[in-house]
């Protein structure tokens, strides 16, 4: 029995440092040339990207948003293959929610590409969060969200097979990480920003409103977390 509760004990000291924990990224070291916006739509983030930073190399990622649409910007999420495609109310989807989530394995799962013509902060004023990070950063964030793809022999991207009734302007692409209660798209969206250089929660990360602390934290300067009060 005292096996079982020291046990016990440490699963919980294991699971609240987990949750208050921070990936603390490097302080910036050159000027910040590329601007970027997170934004956050109460559950779920997608990154506003500029296309020039998309289509500064000739590879996957920038084969993917010359395919996906004319726009200066593009809005980049990632998520379960068939919820993330699908709309609808989500009190309908709980069933299909469920089954994203505990997939043994993990699900199959899909970036989403959705050109936009203007700076998210024209569309979204009351989701955006600005921030911009430096020409390393840029390089690095890039870097996470091409490694998303996934990749056919010829090393171009592969595109999604559609399912349900997607955004009409959003074109999707396979990705070789799978989606699981473990692994959600704000855990993606906490990857992506921390190759940028955000300093970014480990577990609370699961929560959207987490990334968006995160991306103000960075805009002060700061480059560890507030812990939750």
């Amino acid at each position: 029995m005292r096996w079982l509760g020291l046990a016990l004990l440490m699963l919980v000291a294991g699971l609240a440092g987990w949750w208050s924990a921070d990936w603390k990224a490097a302080p910036r070291t050159q000027q910040s040339v590329v601007s970027l916006y997170l934004l956050d739509n109460g559950f779920h983030t997608d990154l506003a990207v500029p296309r020039a930073l998309l289509m500064a190399y000739d590879d996957a990622l920038a084969e993917a948003t010359a395919s996906s649409g004319q726009g200066d910007w593009f809005l980049i999420g990632w998520g379960d293959s068939r919820f993330y495609q699908e709309e609808g109310e989500i009190i309908g989807r709980v069933p299909d929610g469920l089954r994203a989530l505990f997939t043994p394995g993990g699900s199959t799962s899909v970036v989403r590409f959705i050109p936009v013509q203007t700076e998210a902060s024209q569309d979204f004023p009351y989701e955006a969060v600005a921030f911009s990070v430096d020409e390393k950063g840029a390089i690095a964030l890039r870097k996470r969200i091409l490694e998303t793809l996934t990749l056919d022999a010829e090393r171009e991207p592969v595109a999604a097979k559609l399912m349900g009734s997607a955004v009409s302007n959003a074109t999707f692409w396979d990705s070789p990480e799978r989606f699981s209660a473990v692994h959600l798209c704000n855990h993606w969206m906490a990857s992506v920003l921390y190759a940028g250089g955000v300093s970014v929660p480990v577990g609370r990360s699961l929560v959207s409103a987490e990334l968006t602390r995160a991306v103000e934290a960075y805009n002060e300067g700061r480059t560890g977390l507030d812990r939750p009060q």
